[in-house]
């Protein structure tokens, strides 16, 4: 789990995950489709202001397209051509997101150093 707003096909390559292989691979995010089953595809941050995402998960209800509405993410023109966003199909929001979480990882490594006794669980709900 590397925090990164560049696509981290720059900087792995596209290697394996560590627990799943092949399916788990880095996608660039020139890719058009999910490849990966964790978080589809890497996303074209051009502006430096997002990191990539951890993993995405369906939404039970997509969001249509939204010109300009607030926290919407897949603004049709922008997002198509230039971001990429693997949480996209076309103008409408099919999947959410959720970040690479590394300091909150820290921090339950610290306690357990100091108690024996942390638990990690993902933010991204079961499929």
């Amino acid at each position: 789990m590397v925090e990164s707003s560049v696509d981290r096909t720059t900087l792995f390559g596209d290697a394996e995950h560590p627990l799943i292989g092949a399916e788990g691979a880095l996608a660039s995010a020139s890719t058009t489709t999910l490849t990966n089953v964790i978080n589809g595809h890497e996303a074209g941050i051009l502006r430096n202001d997002d990191l990539q995402y951890a993993c995405i998960f369906p939404l039970t209800n997509p969001r249509p397209p939204c010109q300009g509405t607030p926290g919407c993410e897949c603004e049709q023109v922008l997002d198509i051509t230039t971001y990429n966003r693997p949480l996209c199909d076309g103008g409408v929001q099919r999947y959410a997101k959720a970040y690479p979480s590394v300091r909150e990882l820290r921090v339950l490594k610290g306690v357990g150093d100091v108690n024996g006794n942390a638990i990690a669980a993902s933010i991204a709900p079961s499929r």
